[in-house]
């Protein structure tokens, strides 16, 4: 239950970063500057990536479970869990 409230405070903030920043970024674009424009577009990167984070990257996430059963394996070692991650 603790992890489930870490994540949404810790969504809610990202939601938060990504409407200032959202923000600052159509400022910079409306200055008319080169520089401002320039930053601005950058800035509008930053909450796409962030959408990307927040939403599509943990739906590519799997687990999957296997168990072997090990020959000789040492009862000290029973109940022993291995975790791999791999892209």
């Amino acid at each position: 239950m603790r992890t489930r409230i870490g994540v949404g405070i810790v969504a809610v903030v990202l939601v938060l970063y990504i409407a200032l920043v959202a923000q600052r970024a159509v400022l910079l674009v409306a200055s008319g500057d080169p520089v401002g424009i320039a930053m601005g577009i950058a800035l509008v990167l930053l909450p796409v990536v962030a959408v990307w984070a927040l939403w599509l990257e943990p739906t590519s996430l799997r687990v999957v479970a296997y168990r072997w059963d090990l020959p000789r394996w040492p009862v000290a070692c029973s109940g022993l869990r291995v975790a791999v991650g791999t892209r």
